[in-house]
């Protein structure tokens, strides 16, 4: 650690962050954690259309699961929008 001990540092913390951070502790050692993903050869199938997860998927440390499933939906809306597919149609 630089200039200030952990002690110190854990201390200010807990001044400044009234314990809502907790306390910081020294990494002994490092993790590593393999990363995958996934993304479908076609997202059609007949009358089924691959969305989200079932259509790609990314390791959750990358944190976009959700963003691109959110993503998926709102193209799907557009495209459907834009070509005015019938609602039963979908």
């Amino acid at each position: 650690m630089s200039r200030a001990s952990l002690g110190h540092l854990n201390y200010f913390s807990s001044i400044y962050h009234q314990h809502v951070v907790g306390n910081i502790f020294k990494i002994n050692s490092c993790q590593k954690f393999p990363l995958s993903a996934h993304i479908n050869d076609t997202f059609i199938n007949k009358r089924l259309i691959f969305v989200g997860d079932s259509a790609h998927s990314i390791h959750p440390i990358a944190g976009q699961g959700w963003n691109l499933g959110v993503n998926d939906v709102k193209n799907l809306y557009e495209i459907s929008k834009n070509n005015k597919i019938p609602k039963k149609e979908i």
